[in-house]
């Protein structure tokens, strides 16, 4: 392996946020996507050449480039979005990681939580890695706090489970401190320049390059010695929702950039695919008309309010659902016979609250996901909409909630059941009514008969407080979630496997895009430390291979 190379290359910030130039707004660049997407053949001449080229700038992709990049390979890193981060830019810093006495614990407790879905020796790769998680983030300049005493994994029973640590660091910092270390390196990236195909040898079957559209362009990129996928999930391609996620109705509150371009290009190339009906949930969220990403972890501040389905009734404990597998409480069917379609009863559902919930503060998350963590860079309106759409200030929630009832966004009654009547849909007025009152009963009483809330519960730390002060408002809710986490297998070196269990010549991968974990999210923080585990393992391995001329 050569030893690391020493960058020259002047990079300034303006380089860095736009190296190309042509700009391509985000619906377009989603219609770019590889929707029916297939190998390239190799082309008669290559417009660009390097060692390693990353698919996506986010932090699987930024951890594989500096990786490579460290290990003596040169590096391009191609991105869709106009500006680098992906969820890892929007998340909430929370990884995972272990220490070397811990490891194989770990490695046991993933292994046990996937429920023989994720082959050991991945587990095994995945839990020696993540040992050097700090040490990672403390290397490129992110100060971070990773606990010597583990607290364990999200499943105390499961075997292995004190083998899983719990760290937190600024995502904000990190995107700033990763965005230092690349314009040190001169590594070179290309945004608005969404990958289209993976160029593949007919005979081989090995991964020669990608190609790159550039508006109405294409460029075909050669790597000499292999593509690293970290394009992440499809949390915004509807069609790859409903086929893969139950509920496919669900909302997310991450990078509208994220349609599936990655898992589509490697399926095109004879990748076998894993994990796909698996996502990190992220309680519920409310998505206005105005964008399309969702506010993280709506919550009145206030106890006077309740959670009704699509038609007026109760269905869960309010905050009682653990954030990370909400998604299983929606998974709910009704089998009345007088449904009028096959969707779930929650989906959505409602949020009714009274005056006195209104005053007591904003519905929506004032450090909602929609702009926490991106600084001044990313603005609204390459998100999906302006500021002033999304809320009162700088896209915040208005404090008392006026802004969002102006829009039409909550909903306003003097009644209960002309509540019902402005809501629409399936609610019935009658039901919703009756719902409310057992609910002030139960208030009242001082037990929650149906479903035991309590003065405190996990995400909503509010008692039993009566809906009786009018107005009263309904806000739409739906299941909500960070990212999806299926997409190509892999093996322990980060290599994607085709359909027979081989691995696909010069193709590595790495973040929530064939995601380690499988069954169910079960591991605070593995998201991010998907990104810096495989986004290493990939690195190294892929840099370390032979130019293939």
């Amino acid at each position: 392996m050569e030893s690391e190379k020493e960058s020259k290359k002047s990079f300034s910030r303006r380089d860095f946020i736009k190296t190309t130039s042509v700009g391509v707004g985000a619906a377009a660049l989603s219609a770019m996507g590889p929707a029916a997407a297939r190998a390239a053949g190799r082309p008669e001449t290559w417009d660009r050449e390097t060692d390693v080229v990353i698919v996506g700038c986010g932090g699987a992709g930024t951890t594989a480039a500096i990786t490579a990049h460290d290990a003596g390979a040169e590096v391009i890193i191609v991105e869709k979005a106009p500006e680098g981060g992906g969820n890892s830019r929007v998340g909430g810093g929370q990884f995972t990681y272990s220490t070397s006495e811990k490891k194989d614990n770990a490695a046991l407790y993933l292994y046990h939580l996937c429920n023989g879905t994720t082959p050991m020796d991945v587990c095994q790769a995945w839990a020696e890695e993540m040992v050097h998680n700090r040490e990672w983030l403390e290397k490129i300049g992110v100060s971070c706090r990773a606990p010597s005493v583990l607290n364990g994994g999200d499943f105390k029973k499961i075997p292995g489970s004190d083998g899983i640590g719990t760290g937190m660091f600024n995502a904000l910092a990190w995107y700033e401190a990763v965005e230092k270390q690349m314009k040190d390196r001169g590594i070179e990236i290309l945004f608005d320049s969404p990958a289209t195909e993976l160029i593949q040898e007919s005979s081989t079957k090995e991964i020669l390059g990608v190609k790159v559209g550039l508006g109405k362009e294409e460029r075909h990129i050669k790597a000499r010695k292999g593509v690293v996928l970290c394009s992440g999930g499809f949390e915004y391609n509807e069609e790859m929702k409903q086929n893969y996620l139950r509920p496919g109705s669900i909302k997310f509150t991450g990078w509208v950039y994220n349609t599936g371009d990655g898992i589509k290009m490697a399926q095109a190339v004879g990748a076998d695919l894993w994990h796909m009906n698996m996502i990190a949930s992220a309680l519920y969220t409310i998505v206005t008309p105005s964008s399309r990403m969702g506010w993280m972890y709506p919550e009145p501040k206030g106890s006077n309010f309740i959670l009704v389905s699509k038609y007026g009734e109760r269905f869960a404990r309010e905050g009682g659902w653990f954030p990370h597998r909400s998604i299983m409480g929606y998974s709910q069917w009704d089998w009345r016979s007088d449904r009028k379609d096959s969707e779930y009863p929650c989906c959505p559902h409602y949020m009714i609250f009274d005056e006195t919930t209104r005053l007591a503060g904003p519905i929506g998350n004032s450090n909602s996901s929609m702009l926490s963590g991106m600084g001044n860079t990313i603005t609204p309106k390459r998100l999906g909409g302006t500021a002033s759409e999304w809320g009162a200030k700088d896209g915040g929630w208005s404090p008392e909630n006026l802004v969002e009832i102006e829009k039409g966004w909550i909903k306003k009654a003097e009644s209960i059941g002309a509540l019902a009547e402005a809501i629409g849909g399936e609610m019935a007025p009658d039901i919703l009514v009756k719902t409310v009152a057992r609910w002030n009963g139960f208030c009242d009483a001082g037990v929650d008969s149906d479903f035991g809330r309590t003065a405190r519960t996990s995400m909503t730390p509010t008692g039993l407080g009566k809906i009786e002060k009018p107005p009263f408002y309904a806000v739409e809710i739906w299941p909500g979630g960070f990212s999806t986490c299926g997409g190509p297998r892999k093996n322990a070196k980060g290599q994607v496997m085709d359909v027979f269990g081989q691995p696909i010549k010069r193709l590595y991968e790495a973040g929530s895009m064939g995601h380690t974990c499988g069954q169910v999210y079960g591991v605070s923080g593995a998201n991010y430390c998907e990104c810096f585990v495989w986004g290493r393992i990939s690195g190294r391995n892929v840099a370390g291979l032979t130019s293939w001329s």
